[in-house]
């Protein structure tokens, strides 16, 4: 909890102000967090001389009141994200402390909690680790006793007896973490019934470090990892049971990516072919090869529903404008290239070349072709590349970027999911009736055009929501992070509903073909795989956008059939 509130609030605070923030210390002990916030401009500050205006937060640890008043004097706004728990134990230091008592605290020596809660103790507080520090211990008349928040319940339970076995009439406060309790006693559960332990966390995490001890002490072998990277075959594949835990600093991107490096590698075990089949798989679905067929279909189909000639040129156009697009934007700027970097291993840096090349390629191909259809052609899909290729670049200048609080199109929050809509929606409804020598204003494009629109916004947002939480940490606005996800499933339910009320009506008065009753199992399909994915049937990276962009290929297949058996 302490965790999430302290990142909410920073996130909360970036995305209001235009001014520096900066945290002091690791805002949490989790480096591939640390670095996602570095991306969105939170950054670590250890010098206060270093800095003279912004915002400075206070972490979840805490700090000393010392250390408070130096960050009250440094002249930087101070945001306050101490963890509550972490609070409270301060609050019983401070009022035993005006009444004379001493304090020991259970927990580990030079953790950041721990010295802020000494701070409190101003000079009358000793740590205790072990059996031997409580044999150390001076004489005390009144001792008050409290624990570091992240300490395992076993050993609070052993240090206290025998604290109170030396100072009977010490006070004893569990000022444990409820949560992190928890996730221990699961933990060493869950190490007593497999044959192997991957605990997820930072090697500086000592909530983290605390698990994996706990997972070994049960005879169980336990391996930290920081990233699933760091999983090697040889360490995976000769147990056959794995439980996984993670600390609570761990975001559930990092979770994610380590249980999917675990299943790759057992999914590969004695299956070479499988191994190459996958691998051509995530290559064609990340490098957007797949999305992009999916676009060629997806004009096969409309044109089909608005009753025109299919022309190949337009479902070329199709194809290479969203393949380049969604490409160039994945290197438009520096919080795009992080997010790849630190989410999907090593892919988009290991192709980039070969990725920027196609796509620009691409760009002239279908350029190229639009010019070939006419000069309208050619000045829409211009139009659809420049706006597409701007989307992520700054348009303020510098100068002006403190007065004004949008920089890019995309700092307009959620407008990335509608701008791709309208963007397929040229390409994929307007090119190819500008080719076939069709009107662009009727009824039936307006519903083509509709159709296309919804069904790629209800993507782009279905992409939103299956990575909500990264999401936030790189700034993106999406419609989920502002709205909530459930609110979000039902308001994709009720825009399903509308557009096929609306695919009825055009075909009772004749605006569209028949075909459009096809389109609502294109419809009826995004529903099921929301049902699945909230049923957590589908819980994999790859299998989900399989499913995703499925829909198009679903629609591609009804539109041939309706072709070849109507």
């Amino acid at each position: 909890m302490g965790v999430k509130r302290a990142i909410d609030i920073v996130l909360e605070v970036s995305r209001k102000q235009r001014k520096p923030i900066y945290s002091d210390g690791p805002l949490i002990h989790n480096p591939q967090a640390v670095k996602m916030l570095e991306a969105r401009n939170i950054k670590v500050l250890n010098d206060l001389s270093r800095v003279s205006s912004g915002f400075l937060v206070i972490r979840t640890h805490g700090v000393t009141p010392h250390r408070r008043k130096e960050i009250n004097r440094s002249g930087l706004e101070v945001i306050d994200a101490t963890c509550p728990k972490v609070a409270q134990i301060q609050s019983i230091i401070k009022k035993h402390r005006r009444t004379g008592y001493s304090f020991v605290i259970i927990g580990d020596r030079g953790h950041a909690e721990v010295e802020g809660l000494l701070g409190f103790a101003e000079g009358r507080g000793f740590v205790v680790e072990s059996k031997e520090d409580v044999e150390s211990l001076p004489p005390m008349d009144k001792l008050c006793v409290v624990a570091q928040t992240t300490q395992s319940r076993k050993q609070f339970e052993r240090l206290t007896c025998l604290i109170k076995e030396r100072y009977p009439q010490s006070k004893v406060f569990d000022t444990l973490c409820e949560s992190t309790s928890l996730r221990q006693e699961e933990a060493l559960n869950l190490a007593r019934q497999v044959d192997l332990m991957v605990v997820i966390g930072g090697k500086n995490s000592a909530n983290t470090r605390r698990l994996t001890e706990i997972s070994r002490s049960t005879g169980t072998p336990a391996y930290q990892v920081e990233t699933g990277e760091e999983l090697t075959p040889e360490m995976i594949l000769p147990y056959h049971i794995i439980g996984i835990t993670a600390g609570a600093s761990t975001p559930q991107w990092v979770i994610s990516g380590v249980v999917g490096r675990i299943r790759q590698i057992h999914r590969w075990k004695g299956k070479e072919w499988v191994r190459h089949i996958a691998g051509v798989v995530r290559f064609l679905i990340k490098g957007s090869i797949y999305t992009a067929g999916g676009a060629a279909l997806l004009t096969y189909s409309t044109s089909v529903l608005e009753g025109i000639p299919i022309i190949p040129s337009s479902l070329t156009i199709a194809a290479f404008y969203v393949f380049s697009m969604h490409t160039l934007n994945r290197y438009a700027d520096q919080r795009a290239r992080e997010l790849n970097r630190l989410f999907h291993t090593d892919f988009y840096q290991r192709y980039k070349p070969y990725l920027l090349g196609s796509a620009v390629g691409a760009a002239l191909i279908s350029l190229g072709l639009a010019f070939y259809q006419g000069w309208w052609s050619f000045a829409l899909l211009l139009l659809a590349v420049f706006m597409g290729s701007i989307y992520s670049a700054r348009i303020i200048p510098s100068p002006l970027s403190r007065l004004v609080a949008l920089h890019r199109l995309k700092d307009i929050p959620a407008s990335k999911d509608l701008f791709v809509a309208l963007g397929w929606g040229v390409v994929v409804v307007l090119l190819p009736l500008i080719g076939a020598a069709r009107p662009l204003l009727s009824w039936s494009t307006a519903i083509a055009f509709l159709f296309v629109l919804v069904v790629v916004y209800i993507r782009a947002i279905i992409f939103d929501i299956w990575v909500i939480q990264s999401n936030g940490l790189v700034g993106k606005e999406a419609l989920p992070r502002i709205i909530g996800k459930e609110k979000t499933k039902g308001s994709l339910a009720v825009v399903g509903m509308v557009l096929v009320g609306v695919l009825i009506i055009g075909i009772r008065w004749e605006l569209i073909t028949s075909f459009g009753y096809l389109l609502m199992l294109s419809v009826g399909y995004i529903g099921l795989y929301l049902y699945l994915y909230h049923r957590r049937v589908i819980a994999r990276e790859t299998v989900f956008d399989v499913a995703v962009d499925g829909m198009f290929y679903l629609t591609g297949l009804l539109a041939f059939l309706w072709l070849k058996l109507g």
